[in-house]
């Protein structure tokens, strides 16, 4: 998973990071040894209320995803637009998305 060239995270039931991408990392900005073991609300304390929602969800079994794009900020506050899409995997629930931002300014 490291090495694959989309940006995916796994997190335990707790939404505690065990697994990013290389490709998570260079969108967030963020080292390896930051976020494994962190939790994703810690990380992402400004997250909207819509997404904890959806990833209890996807705790509960589904699988979620964002048809649109969205603007989501980054930890150090820079946003960027997005497609997300999440799902469960037992036991861990796993991130996938698409940065947009670049193909939105060009």
């Amino acid at each position: 998973m490291e090495h694959t060239p989309a940006a995916i995270a796994m997190c335990d039931r707790d939404m505690r990071y065990l697994h990013v991408s290389d490709r998570w990392l260079l969108e967030y900005e963020l080292e390896r040894d930051q976020i494994i073991g962190q939790s994703h609300y810690d990380l992402f304390p400004d997250l909207a209320e819509r997404w904890h929602e959806v990833y209890n969800r996807v705790l509960q079994g589904g699988t979620e995803g964002s048809p649109e794009e969205e603007l989501t900020p980054r930890p150090d506050g820079q946003p960027f637009l997005l497609r997300v899409c999440v799902a469960l995997k037992n036991p861990a629930i796993v991130g996938f998305h698409v940065r947009i931002s670049d193909r939105q300014t060009r």
